[in-house]
């Protein structure tokens, strides 16, 4: 249960962070009814005055974009991903990808330089951008770079729906790498029992924090501490400057017989700067006959990569490619944390939430006898393992 005090919070708190104005257009790609949406979408720009602009359908982003001429894109981490790669496409495509790089590579511009300089990439983009709030998941580093070597700024915030929504958001220029930004206004965080890296559960209480879960005060009881803090099931770290970090899930984590501990979703956004891998979903999985657990992970490869660099190739080509870069992938890994396992090569992207975050549930999860896979109510864990070769299953998809 959310209270409109909680949802005056959320705005006038990002207003403070980030003003928004009149002259602002928002353009509208998350459903109303998921509370990114509703606040960023609908709500930020009606208080500050600004204008909204609806997307007509997935299959038509670019061709509103041109026509809304949209300053602010609130969107999910993948979508904001999705557009740096059409940049380096459309630079591929026009034959400017070499001299673009190089020039990356040995200068360091403004967002003012960037934006005159790649003016023909932000005219794709309506002409007019100049921020993508991120929400639903953490935006990789490399991905907020690459779009800011362009002229396109990001904002990452960190929240959940029992606190309304963000309790922290970074402000362009006034950013960390790998921070989910600095605390809007009132927010409150603690980190419950920390270990030697200051690493621990995430709890937050703030105006925004929600009045309980309808009709459960049993699980509103355990969710909410007497002190009415929120625990927020996942794991984080705060510094000295009230910069936020998030490490992962409390429930998803990978747990080694050393007390060693794996987040998936560390690895999972490393992955996403792996040319041929499009998708990925880690988890721990036991090996049939042995008492151990390893790290596996499901793929969904760039096959229209594959196809534009090596041309008509085979699914075993694909195959021994992916698990030859997962091999290369584990080199920069402590052996800890190496992926062993590929149990599946997918056909299909994974299916998403409204929000673009990929499900836990259902079709994502490969329905081999032994796996254990990430869900809201299990504790992974897996031992040790050692960097080598990475194994594909039989049962691939």
């Amino acid at each position: 249960m959310l209270s409109h005090k909680g949802y005056c919070a959320e705005i006038a708190g990002i207003q403070k962070i980030i003003p928004f104005n009149k002259d602002d257009i928002f353009f509208s790609i998350v459903p109303y009814h998921h509370n990114l949406g509703q606040i960023a979408d609908f709500l930020m720009p009606l208080n500050a005055g600004a204008s909204i602009g609806h997307c007509e359908g997935l299959q038509y982003v670019m061709k509103n974009m041109q026509e809304l001429k949209p300053s602010v894109v609130s969107c999910s981490p993948a979508v904001a991903e999705s557009f740096l790669k059409q940049i380096w496409v459309g630079l591929a495509k026009a034959g400017k990808k070499e001299q673009v790089e190089q020039l990356l590579s040995t200068s360091t511009l403004s967002i003012e330089q960037a934006r005159e300089i790649f003016k023909d990439i932000h005219q794709a983009f309506g002409g007019n951008i100049r921020l993508f709030p991120c929400a639903g998941a953490q935006l990789h580093p490399e991905i907020e770079k690459g779009l800011r070597n362009f002229g396109i700024e990001s904002a990452i915030t960190y929240g959940l729906t029992e606190t309304t929504a963000a309790v922290s958001i970074s402000q362009p220029g006034n950013s960390k790498d790998n921070s989910v930004g600095s605390l809007l206004p009132g927010v409150e965080i603690k980190i419950n029992e920390p270990n030697e890296e200051g690493i621990g559960e995430i709890l937050a209480k703030w105006d925004g924090s929600m009045l309980g879960y309808y009709n459960d005060p049993e699980v509103t009881k355990k969710t909410i501490t007497d002190d009415g803090f929120i625990r927020t099931g996942d794991l984080g770290a705060i510094d000295k400057d009230n910069f936020l970090y998030f490490s992962g899930r409390k429930k998803r984590i990978i747990v080694p017989k050393t007390g060693k501990k794996i987040f998936p979703e560390e690895l999972e956004e490393l992955l996403k700067t792996q040319p041929y891998i499009k998708e990925s979903l880690v988890y721990g999985k036991n090996l049939e006959g042995t008492n151990d657990v390893v790290v596996a992970i499901s793929i969904f490869p760039d096959r229209d990569k594959f196809t534009a660099d090596f041309g008509d190739i085979s699914e075993e080509e694909i195959k021994v490619k992916i698990q030859e870069q997962i091999a290369d992938f584990n080199q920069i890994l402590p052996p800890y944390k190496a992926i062993q396992y590929i149990d599946e090569l997918r056909t299909l992207p994974f299916e998403k939430t409204p929000s673009g975050k990929i499900k836990l549930y259902g079709s994502n999860i490969p329905s081999q006898e032994g796996s254990q896979h990430s869900t809201a109510s299990e504790t992974l864990q897996e031992v040790e393992t050692t960097q080598g070769n990475c194994n594909i299953s039989e049962e691939e998809r």
